[in-house]
């Protein structure tokens, strides 16, 4: 399995008051993913625009899923807002 990987998804904002901004990962990659990575989070880089950060793939049981966090720093220099599709691509490492 390759350990890099590109999506098209919709960022969201998770309820409530802190803010913070998802892309959820479709069930294919997800269980593509899970299959070598059983347990717990995966360490990535990731890379949107022109943009480049650390951070891990986070599992989410409700969505059976992992989810990314897009930081604020992030989505001010792209320019992208809730609701926004974005193109990600990121590695494990």
């Amino acid at each position: 399995m390759k350990n890099q990987f590109a999506i098209k998804t919709t960022m969201w904002r998770w309820p409530g008051d802190n803010g913070w901004f998802f892309i959820t990962l479709d069930k294919k990659l997800w269980s593509q993913i899970r299959s070598r990575y059983p347990r717990g989070m995966v360490k990535i880089e990731a890379h949107l625009g022109k943009s480049m950060w650390h951070t891990s793939l986070l599992p989410h049981t409700q969505s059976e899923s992992y989810l990314i966090s897009i930081k604020s720093q992030v989505r001010k220099k792209e320019g992208i807002m809730e609701g926004d599709v974005v193109r990600l691509k990121f590695t494990i490492i």
